[in-house]
């Protein structure tokens, strides 16, 4: 069964409730958003987690090695490489001072990335600004504002 909620908060809420009703022996989740939907859903049903940005962070799990609770999965802790992407950006692009970071401002997870990608910036002279790229309409503003300025 695979469900949607286009980026709506309240139809997520509404789909991991009704998932969890399903009474299912595990549910998989690809983004931070949706597992911590499904977390609030149940405490019973087992949840993989695919991908959350920072499960500790986001509060997904107690800790790494010791998840605790109906939630585990493998994360590439996106926040931890963001120092990386600076470096691979600053060979590619020298003299830059700006960066836009092109994502879904509604995720916590993904704006657990922005944060650390805005920390570590700072510290080489660069501006992080985060962009809504939730939907094509969002996507066409963010590249019409970046230019813009």
């Amino acid at each position: 069964m695979n469900r949607r909620a286009g980026g709506d908060s309240a139809k997520l809420r509404d789909l991991a409730a009704e998932l969890a009703a399903l009474n299912p022996d595990v549910i998989v989740t690809v983004t931070t958003t949706a597992a911590l939907a499904v977390k609030k859903a149940t405490a019973r049903i087992p949840i993989v987690a695919i991908g959350p940005a920072d499960p500790v962070r986001s509060e997904l799990v107690a800790s790494l090695g010791r998840p605790g609770g109906n939630v585990t999965g493998f994360s590439p802790n996106q926040a931890e490489i963001a120092g990386k992407w600076l470096e691979i950006i600053r060979e590619i692009v020298p003299h830059a001072r700006s960066l836009a970071y092109l994502t879904d401002r509604g995720n916590p997870g993904e704006m657990l990335v922005f944060r650390e990608l805005q920390e570590r910036a700072r510290g080489l002279g660069l501006e992080v600004r985060a962009l809504d790229g939730l939907t094509k309409s969002n996507v066409e503003q963010a590249f019409t504002s970046s230019n813009a300025t």
